[in-house]
């Protein structure tokens, strides 16, 4: 039975964190582990947020995994604004009302 993970944020932690899961399985010939990713918005770098508000690059230099690049490390996206755990019930639970269990 592959792995599980829930990453909770979308900044730069939470995408590494994507990208080491994926690339620790790789060489090790397991199956590939259910990612689900809980954020308020797609992953971006936040450092660089007065440059993009200066108008000194473009936007698509703020975010930090391109819709297809993060398609290719598959996780399962639950946009939302709150996020917390119940460990009487074992489930986490979002704002937006979806449900995931641990």
């Amino acid at each position: 039975m592959p792995a599980r993970h829930l990453i909770v944020g979308g900044g730069t932690a939470g995408l590494n964190a994507i990208r080491t899961i994926r690339e620790e399985e790789l060489p090790s010939g397991m199956d590939a582990s259910e990612i689900t990713l809980v954020s308020a918005e797609r992953p971006y770098s936040r450092m660089v947020l007065p440059y993009y508000l200066w108008g000194t690059i473009s936007e698509s230099h703020v975010y930090t995994a391109p819709p297809a690049s993060l398609a290719a490390l598959r996780p399962s996206m639950a946009l939302t604004f709150h996020a917390a755990s119940d460990a009487g019930v074992a489930v986490n639970t979002c704002d937006s009302a979806i449900v995931l269990p641990r």
